[in-house]
């Protein structure tokens, strides 16, 4: 296949030389020639951004052209350089400084989330293991866009389309309240734990803890000084993220919530809050050590808050399940959370496990089935309207849950019922739950609609088959975790056979 210019990166360039350098095996000159390779990220993005926006003029009269010989309007290579164009900009501003503080760091900031999305697209379903990092809200939007921009091929019913969309609408409020604590490290109070933990462990008697308690209180201010620092620092630059989506440029992963004035106004009350707590935490550490802790990083207040940002969530789907006609469905994102959280955790961690609660209104009756590639898929009939709002909004609460365990002891307890349900297959690779489960949606509905087993998996062959032309300009670049070229010519090779 001939090389397009769509597919020339420089910061994939940039990006290998940054990790090469620090995945060598001397540990000082890794941390240092590693940085000083980070800092040729925003460059590289700089000269993405000269070529390709050089090139879209030329691309698209070259698309108009073609299209008039061939007779079809094609203008896929002007809209990939655009692509292009819109991923520089974050890299140009964030890349190299990023880079600086650690190489990861920098590759992410540089890295377009829509190239994960297809590597999510391509993989799903599959036995390949390789990761992606999937942000949720671009998924959503970028299904629904392939559907919208393919309705010869992509033959869905309105009324699927209509879902995909409101995904994004759900998933927005949701993940705004997860990106809010991104950034909460409590360095006051892990720090102050861990010393405490020290003294518990090396002296003998109780008087010695208390006094060494109180004089290692002088750490206090300074951990409790970082956490603000840090969140007035994390809080500036999700509030530049915030206005620089405004000009059209795409940022990384599981940042789209940045655009949202919601969120720089709790950073602002948090921050605020932040201060008011440390100096509480620290008078009731004279008395009372232990307590000071819980003081500094107050998880009763969080909770409120969290509960408070829930409302309106929670209220839309109490609406929107009581506005379903007979037939109509309500297809909602659920957020689970893999592993016990760590101590004072209680929002998603890294571990988060997307899924999805679909509920549908026969006469006077609902049901809510819960869609996962795996071992919970499972579904509850016969329930009336009060019940299948609560099961929805204890859904959506899952993924501000504290542990695990109850999320799964609730799942499998209220969608104990497997019978007559399609075999969804496993889940492949967990880090691509988004795209995999996003897909055995689909293939419940179509089983459902047209009660033929030749329907499963029709979605996740399809949006395959699509997405190897809609994402080849990403096949040539750098991918952190498997090698984009050689999974896009095995689907292809392998869909060509199929569909």
């Amino acid at each position: 296949m001939e090389f397009k210019s769509s597919q020339l990166s420089f910061t994939s360039l940039a990006q290998q030389a940054a990790l090469a350098s620090y995945q060598t095996p001397i540990p000082i000159v890794n941390e240092a020639v590693s940085r000083v390779a980070s800092l040729l990220l925003s460059p590289a993005a700089a000269l993405d951004f000269i070529f390709h926006t050089a090139a879209l003029p030329l691309s698209f009269v070259y698309a108009i052209g073609k299209s008039v010989i061939q007779w079809k309007l094609n203008l896929t290579l002007p809209w990939q350089h655009l692509q292009r164009v819109r991923e520089a900009v974050f890299p140009i501003l964030f890349g190299s400084a990023a880079g600086l503080i650690h190489p990861y760091a920098g590759i992410y900031m540089t890295e377009p989330r829509d190239k994960h999305i297809a590597g999510g697209i391509l993989l799903s379903n599959s036995k390949n293991q390789n990761d992606v990092t999937i942000s949720p809200i671009s998924a959503f939007e970028e299904v629904e866009e392939i559907i919208r921009s393919n309705p010869k091929h992509v033959k869905f019913p309105k009324s699927y389309r209509k879902m995909v969309g409101s995904l994004a609408t759900w998933e927005k409020p949701l993940e705004m309240v997860q990106a809010m604590e991104m950034f909460d490290l409590k360095i006051a109070a892990n720090g102050m734990s861990v010393i405490y933990q020290r003294i518990d462990e090396t002296l003998n008697t109780q008087n010695q803890r208390a006094m060494f308690k109180r004089i290692a209180l002088v750490a206090y201010p300074i951990f409790a000084a970082l956490d603000i620092t840090i969140s007035i620092a994390s809080s500036l630059f999700l509030l530049s993220v915030g206005l620089v989506q405004l000009t059209g440029a795409k940022c990384p992963a599981y940042l789209e919530t940045t655009s949202s004035p919601v969120l720089h106004v709790y950073n602002i009350a948090r921050i605020i809050v932040g201060i008011f707590s440390a100096c509480i935490g620290f008078g009731i550490s004279l008395i009372d050590p232990e307590k000071g802790i819980d003081y500094s990083f107050p998880s009763s207040s969080k909770f409120k808050m969290v509960k408070a940002l829930m409302y309106p969530i929670v209220k839309r789907a109490e609406r929107e399940i009581g506005a379903l006609k007979n037939g109509e469905r309500l297809v909602l994102p659920i957020v689970t959370q893999n592993g016990e959280s760590r101590e004072r955790e209680i929002l998603p961690s890294r571990n988060s496990h997307m899924t999805y609660l679909l509920i549908e209104r026969k006469d006077d009756l609902y049901s809510a089935e819960f869609i996962e590639r795996g071992n919970h898929h499972g579904i509850v009939k016969d329930i009336q309207k009060k019940e299948a709002s609560r099961i929805a909004k204890r859904c959506l609460s899952l993924r501000y849950s504290s542990s695990s365990r109850p999320k799964e002891l609730y799942i499998r307890h209220t969608f104990n019922k497997h019978s007559d349900l399609i075999d969804l297959g496993t889940q492949g690779s967990i880090s691509n739950c988004v795209i995999t489960n996003l897909f055995a949606v689909f293939d419940v509905l179509n089983a459902r609609d047209h009660g033929d087993v030749c329907q499963h998996q029709y979605s996740t062959k399809l949006f395959r088959a699509i997405s190897t032309d809609r994402f080849d300009y990403y096949r040539y670049d750098f991918f952190p975790f498997a090698p984009m070229k050689e999974i896009i010519d095995e689907i292809r090779a392998l869909e060509h056979e199929k569909i």
